[in-house]
């Protein structure tokens, strides 16, 4: 088994974490990095993530000084590398593990999703779901398919006693939250992109 780090964009800032991965070849990978808002102007990007040059950190890491521990992963000087980066932004993280001779992943941007989403509707209102969960790419790399996590519609519960409510999670343009898959094609993403609304009016 392997592990080797990766560190969010300022995330202390932009208050991110990630939440899908999928491979590309032996060593890339398509990740989100993602806040927890609904659009517009919400942090939703995808990084395309290289491991080639990173230093392992897992079980059989051979970092000089450094102790693998079962239950913190690799450790410098008795401290998990989390607790070393942690409310660090990633310049200074990176210089922490430099440090300690341990290299990141590289990663470099490949969809700045949030902005393409905020481009389409300012107002949020297509696909502003604030969790995007799922992704794979599909039609030999162009198309790429997102899927978001809805929570069942249900943002929490109110009230602080008993009997308690369920309250509805609630998109930007005014519906339930739901699941829903949107598909990209990577190769269209330099032509200028529009919504449209059509009504239907059956008899």
């Amino acid at each position: 088994m392997h592990e080797y780090p990766y560190l969010l964009d300022d995330p202390a800032t932009n208050d991110t974490a990630n939440s899908e991965i999928t491979a590309l070849s032996n060593t890339t990978f398509l990740i989100t990095e993602r806040d927890g808002d609904f659009e517009p102007n919400a942090y939703k990007k995808l990084y395309t993530v290289d491991i080639s040059d990173a230093t392992d950190i897992g079980p059989s890491a051979t970092v000089s000084g450094a102790v693998y521990d079962t239950s913190l992963g690799l450790t410098v000087g008795g401290k998990s590398l989390e607790a070393l980066t942690t409310k660090k932004t990633t310049a200074e993280a990176t210089a922490v593990l430099a440090s300690a001779e341990i290299t990141p992943v590289t990663k470099s941007l490949t969809l700045d999703l949030g902005a393409y989403l905020t481009a389409l509707n300012p107002k949020g209102s297509f696909y502003g779901h604030d969790k995007v969960e799922g992704l794979a790419l599909i039609n030999h790399g162009h198309t790429l398919v997102i899927a978001n996590d809805s929570d069942f519609g249900i943002a929490g519960v109110t009230g602080d006693t008993a009997p308690f409510t369920l309250e509805a999670k609630i998109q930007p343009n005014g519906t339930a939250d739901d699941g829903e898959i949107l598909t990209i094609d990577l190769r269209k993403l330099d032509r200028p992109s529009t919504t449209a609304t059509a009504t239907l009016r059956l008899r």
